[in-house]
């Protein structure tokens, strides 16, 4: 009977972990991840359906704000975030791809040319908390000794 009750267990543990749904995480980051509708879009999920991952998995897509999407990365409620830049902190706690799936950069837009990096202090400056633009934007700003407000 305890060797039964144990199959048992094990056997639940077993089929719990096989055929769960992988939870991936999305975020508004248009035209590479996006919201349409309620359904993910963007060039990161056009790549995870060519490579056959949503045709092999049982596949639960979370859409939210990219620094509570790592949140829960962190916390293992999800099981991968699409579209994170591959930077060496990151390296050591998550698994990337080898091949970029594209390279891209930040950007500063202001409607006023601005001649100096002072310009901002005290201006609002929108963001995407989390994102590794953000955190090197707060370095650059923080060496200049520039506080603008941060949005977003």
């Amino acid at each position: 009977m305890k060797r039964k009750l144990s199959f048992l267990f094990y056997f639940f543990l077993m089929s719990t972990f096989l055929f769960s749904a992988i939870k991936i995480g999305y975020y508004d980051n248009y035209p590479l991840t996006y919201d349409d509708n309620g359904k993910p879009n963007g060039l990161f999920i056009d790549v995870l359906k060519r490579a056959g991952i949503l045709r092999s998995f049982d596949v639960e897509f979370i859409f939210g704000e990219f620094a509570d999407l790592m949140q829960q990365l962190n916390k293992g409620y999800i099981d991968m975030v699409v579209c994170v830049a591959h930077i060496p902190e990151r390296e050591k706690l998550y698994s990337f791809n080898t091949e970029p799936v594209i390279i891209n950069w930040g950007v500063l837009v202001s409607f006023r040319t601005l001649e100096d990096i002072k310009a901002i202090d005290g201006k609002n400056i929108a963001v995407n908390r989390g994102d590794i633009y953000y955190q090197k934007f707060l370095e650059i700003a923080q060496s200049f000794d520039v506080k603008p407000n941060y949005v977003g």
